[in-house]
């Protein structure tokens, strides 16, 4: 698989990224769902991202709630926020045999050409979450379009504070599968 037209755009809001054309991991798996509804736990979640990753944008809301989360999660990544970009936003193209799709994805952490970090505020653990939820597909496509090696999951239990880390195995082959499926042929692209 090839990957051109690589653009990254950093600064930009969720809602700027949003209009981005391309397929992101999340349009592709909720493609035959409901619109999509953010759950209270799921709200929690991004407070903390705000909290940590995008401080202009956290209303200070819960602090009693999101603070000691965030400081879980700081404590493990708070060594590496000064040498990764936060909330990158990235668009690129997906080339496999012949077919073309654009991509699009927002990534928590990355240091391009190196590593892509992606934080979960969950109760469940990542045994259970990463095959359930696909993480590594998206963490996949986030590696995959800024050319990193390495993609590595944090979670934090959002009651217990615990944290646990772990190095996804990529999925080239679902991305591959999902070029053929929704890319127009690379003569018409």
């Amino acid at each position: 698989m090839q990957v051109r037209n690589i653009q990254l755009y950093k600064g930009i809001d969720f809602d700027t990224y949003q209009f981005k054309e391309g397929y992101s991991y999340s349009s592709i798996k909720n493609s035959d769902t409901e619109p999509f509804k953010q759950t209270y736990k799921m709200q929690i979640g991004t407070e903390v991202h705000n909290y940590l990753l995008e401080p202009q944008t956290y209303k200070h809301e819960r602090r009693e709630l999101i603070v000691p989360i965030a400081q879980a999660a700081y404590d493990v990544i708070g060594g590496v926020l000064p040498f990764v970009d936060t909330e990158l936003s990235v668009t690129a193209d997906f080339e496999h045999e012949g077919f073309t799709m654009p991509y699009r994805g927002r990534i928590d952490m990355v240091r391009c050409g190196k590593v892509v970090v992606d934080l979960k505020i969950s109760e469940m653990p990542l045994a259970k979450s990463i095959p359930y939820f696909g993480y590594d597909r998206q963490l996949t496509g986030y590696c995959l379009a800024t050319q990193c090696k390495i993609g590595i999951i944090i979670r934090v239990n959002p009651k217990t504070r615990h944290t646990e880390r772990v190095v996804i195995k990529q999925d080239v082959e679902w991305w591959q599968e999902k070029v053929l499926e929704l890319g127009i042929p690379t003569e018409f692209y």
